[in-house]
């Protein structure tokens, strides 16, 4: 924990169960609950969605930008006086536009939750997501830049935030003499069991000491890539907020229509290209799970830009596994498949 806050640079780090349950510990140290309203984005994992389910709170869905991130112009439209919380999700290890997100939350008043699940080690000007809001949450899965198979984290630079969050990850956390003084600021309640081993944590020392070289090595990839699609004509390559601070573990393609890009995906498959549409993957677009969290499908109507955008875009993944001659030689291959 000491170490994952000094590489963030942040004063304190929680490591828990699951990226869903420190959404969920984040959530609850904000003190969100039943009658309040969380923003996430129509792209995400349903495990965005649920955490705020799972504290008796309401999701409101925004629509996502060009950059496949939570829309600033849409997020103004639905704050109300119920909104308690927006939580930006860096999909795909792409940065949201954090600046122009904090600074409207700041001004309304509400939290900033970051989900950095799949986005460990990327930044926005220099400064680490997760950072950015007042709480960030982190993804040990095992799909994950860094996993120990399964877990997670909190990090804050609020010292009652925190004290929130180590109250609510460890419901013995308040009667455990280890933790008493910690306890200084905030009236303890009953917390969940959200506590991992010390072995998940000897793992993640170890994974945390090779983060900079896998992101590194992931940036050079995708910068062969962002060269070479420059000069697609029947696509458009998706670039982050701030493309220097994206993690670089994805290429995101957009097309004209669901057709061309259903088209394009299988002669990308005959020519080996391993490719996916960001739509079925099996979660993450929002109608896959629209109807757990109370919207039906009439309300579809209002997130056409979501539809439309998830529904033309390719999902290619930047494979470590290829040298980077073996990158340069796929790259071109794309191009040249595309047009």
């Amino acid at each position: 924990e000491r170490e994952f806050a000094n590489y963030l640079n942040v004063n304190h780090s929680l490591i828990l169960t699951s990226g869903t349950n420190a959404l969920i510990c984040a959530l609850k140290a904000c003190d969100i609950s039943a009658g309040d309203e969380v923003i996430i984005p129509t792209y995400t994992f349903v495990a965005t969605a649920a955490s705020v389910v799972n504290v008796g709170a309401t999701p409101i869905l925004a629509n996502i930008d060009q950059s496949l991130s939570l829309s600033l112009e849409s997020i103004r439209e639905k704050i109300t006086p119920r909104t308690k919380a927006i939580i930006a999700v860096h999909m795909d290890g792409v940065n949201c536009n954090m600046p122009e997100i904090v600074s409207l939350a700041r001004e309304k008043g509400i939290f900033v939750i970051e989900d950095c699940a799949q986005a460990m080690g990327g930044s926005f000007k220099d400064k680490k997501l997760g950072t950015w809001g007042d709480v960030g949450c982190f993804s040990f899965n095992e799909d994950k830049i860094l996993s120990c198979g399964e877990g997670g984290a909190c990090v804050t630079n609020d010292e009652i935030l925190y004290e929130k969050l180590l109250n609510c990850h460890d419901t013995s956390a308040l009667f455990n003499p280890t933790y008493q003084e910690k306890f200084k600021n905030i009236v303890p309640k009953i917390g969940m069991s959200m506590r991992v081993s010390e072995i998940s944590g000897a793992i993640m020392r170890v994974q945390l000491k090779r983060l900079d070289y896998i992101l590194k090595s992931l940036r050079q990839r995708k910068d062969i890539f962002s060269k070479h699609l420059l000069h697609l004509k029947n696509g458009t390559h998706i670039l982050a907020h701030d493309p220097l601070g994206d993690c670089a573990t994805t290429i995101l393609i957009a097309f004209k229509n669901p057709s061309e890009m259903l088209k394009i995906g299988k002669t990308l498959n005959r020519e080996s290209i391993e490719n996916i549409p960001i739509s079925m993957r099996p979660a993450h677009a929002f109608w896959k799970w629209s109807e757990l969290i109370g919207l039906s499908k009439n309300q579809h109507i209002f997130y056409l830009e979501s539809i439309d955008l998830i529904n033309r875009t390719l999902k290619i993944k930047v494979d470590l596994s290829l040298s980077l001659k073996e990158t340069e030689a796929l790259a071109q291959k794309i191009v040249e498949t595309i047009g």
